[in-house]
């Protein structure tokens, strides 16, 4: 049998699907498509032994209705296809059915290409190209890609309620990132999370500084976890050492790097193999144009981290200073999605922190309101949330809640930003 399909193909590939008895594997360079996914996953609930590879590129994550955690919970295996050292990319479109029954051909499992593109596939049931498919899907696996197994052994936490009441967590190969206008804070609330993560939570982290040394990260630390500024801080008394020594026990390592991305993939694989978590680099702005002069090499750079995370595992928060339109002040220019453009595709999660310039005198005369919000998550969860920020420390704690109650915040207030994923912006291949 050799059939060739030039139209409603996502229907054919449909068939074949729930036709399947024993064994679905699948090799598609790229893949947005949440109907045949769900398919995927149902398959893998009945028992049918279900293997996804997918090519890993950013725009295979962009489709917040899709989570291939699902996949690998309802049974079924999912690898991601790296890119080899000479460059070479999965770029596959196949599918074998019960070890006996081969679709090819130019369709990616996207939405575009099920509702826009001009696409064929052929079906073919002859053993020995069939084989012949068969032998090469195992060399991808075996050469190329890594088995996404370990995505629901932990998750990440940032330890602020209300930003963990938005993220519903992170997790293993995800890259997040941090940003805001300069001087509103980002740096501070990522060194917290690194904090929280290290030194509540026991989780193996990670924290890297492009600007800063090791000591002066150190003496941060210590200053945060007392809520003094280090400047004023006495480093010499009982409370600073006592910090100290349970920051210096905890799974923790810091390190000032100012030189190439190819230092921090080096370390990230070393920390992956001592059980490594969370890691946290600021600033990324060191490597990362966000003012545009360069974006090709930022976009290598993007890629890459996002090649580091996935391939070891790790959670990957990045933090960003991002320019102030022209003719606008930082204060009152919130940031938006929009302006991240092309580089957004490489995130998970997109983490904004400004200023809505609110105090609270009845509490605390020096503590301000940050608002922390939520625009990408590719899981779909996307809100606000409020943190408290002491200018004087630079350190920020959960917003206490008769303080959110009492408080002027109405939903006029909240910056509501769904996610930006469409059918119609979706891969275009």
């Amino acid at each position: 049998m050799i059939v060739p399909l030039f139209e409603n193909i996502k229907s054919k590939i449909s068939e074949f699907l729930f036709k399947s008895q024993k064994t679905v594997k699948i090799a598609s360079a790229f893949f947005s498509d949440h109907e045949l996914f769900e398919i995927l996953c149902k398959l893998s609930q009945k028992g049918i032994q279900v293997q996804l590879i997918i090519s890993d590129h950013p725009s295979n994550f962009l489709n917040a209705k899709i989570n291939f955690r699902h996949l690998i919970e309802s049974g079924g295996k999912l690898y991601l296809a790296c890119r080899t050292t000479s460059d070479s990319f999965m770029h596959h479109k196949f599918c074998i059915i019960d070890d006996s029954v081969l679709i090819n051909g130019s369709y990616n499992w996207t939405i575009r290409a099920s509702t826009y593109n001009l696409e064929n596939i052929v079906i073919i049931n002859d053993k020995d190209c069939v084989d012949s498919f068969q032998k090469e899907f195992s060399k991808i696996i075996l050469e190329f890609s890594i088995e996404q197994n370990g995505w629901k052994e932990y998750q990440i936490f940032s330890g602020f309620i209300d930003l963990d009441r938005i993220s519903q967590g992170f997790y293993p190969g995800e890259l997040i990132l941090i940003a805001g206008r300069i001087g509103m804070g980002q740096e501070y609330l990522a060194q917290k999370i690194a904090l929280n993560n290290a030194v509540d939570f026991q989780n193996n982290t990670y924290y890297v500084s492009t600007y800063q040394s090791h000591s002066e990260v150190f003496r941060r630390f210590i200053a945060s976890r007392c809520n003094v500024s280090p400047k004023y801080a006495d480093f010499q008394s009982i409370e600073f050492q006592n910090e100290a020594n349970m920051i210096s026990k905890a799974p923790l390592k810091i390190e000032d790097l100012s030189s190439t991305i190819n230092n921090i993939e080096i370390e990230c694989q070393r920390f992956s193999l001592i059980g490594g978590k969370l890691v946290v680099i600021n600033n990324i702005n060191e490597y990362v144009d966000f003012y545009r002069s360069n974006t090709s090499e930022s976009i290598n750079i993007l890629s890459r981290l996002k090649s580091i995370a996935r391939k070891f595992r790790l959670t990957i928060f990045l933090v960003a200073d991002l320019p102030t339109p022209k003719g606008s002040n930082r204060q009152t220019a919130v940031p938006n999605i929009a302006e991240l453009d092309n580089f957004e595709g490489f995130f998970d999660s997109i983490i904004f922190v400004h200023n809505d310039n609110y105090s609270y005198d009845d509490v605390d005369s020096k503590s301000t309101v940050k608002h922390v919000y939520m625009q990408k998550n590719y899981l779909g969860c996307v809100g606000n949330a409020y943190l408290s920020y002491d200018p004087d420390t630079n350190n920020f704690f959960d917003l206490i809640e008769n303080q959110h109650s009492n408080s002027n915040f109405t939903d006029d207030n909240l910056i509501k930003m769904p996610s930006r994923f469409k059918d119609e912006e979706d891969i275009p291949f």
